[in-house]
């Protein structure tokens, strides 16, 4: 990998944040899903997470961060995420692969709980 090649993904980066920045929409419906977080942890319910592919991981960390720790000491956030493996593979053996996190919600998500799905809309070839 050459220093163009980084800098060029680092470049990416950077003007993907400068694009939500100047996207209205986007930054309303980021601060729609951080207050209904926020609302979810004041009222004690739960948060769940999910996603696919790389998706998945940051669901998995980003649920890590909220019960363990970001940036600063705080009590743990109620967070779990929908990525246990035998579960997944499970009903995709039985039924199909697309409906294991319809499954999980339809078991954990309730009045008192926030679902959020990660989901991976840009893609690059490298």
């Amino acid at each position: 990998m050459n220093k163009t090649l980084v800098e060029s993904i680092l470049q990416e980066a950077i003007s993907l944040k400068q694009a939500v920045l100047a996207d209205q929409t986007v930054l309303e419906q980021l601060t729609d899903i951080a207050e209904r977080m926020l609302h979810c942890h004041k009222q004690g319910g739960t948060m769940y997470m999910c996603g696919n592919g790389g998706s998945a991981c940051d669901a998995m960390h980003f649920t890590e961060e909220l019960v363990a720790r970001y940036k600063r000491e705080r009590e743990g956030i109620r967070a779990m995420h929908f990525m246990d493996a035998s579960m997944m593979t499970c009903w995709a053996n039985d039924y199909d692969y697309e409906s294991q996190f319809a499954r999980y919600a339809e078991v954990f998500v309730d009045q008192e709980t926030c679902f959020l799905a990660l989901v991976l809309l840009v893609t690059r070839e490298m």
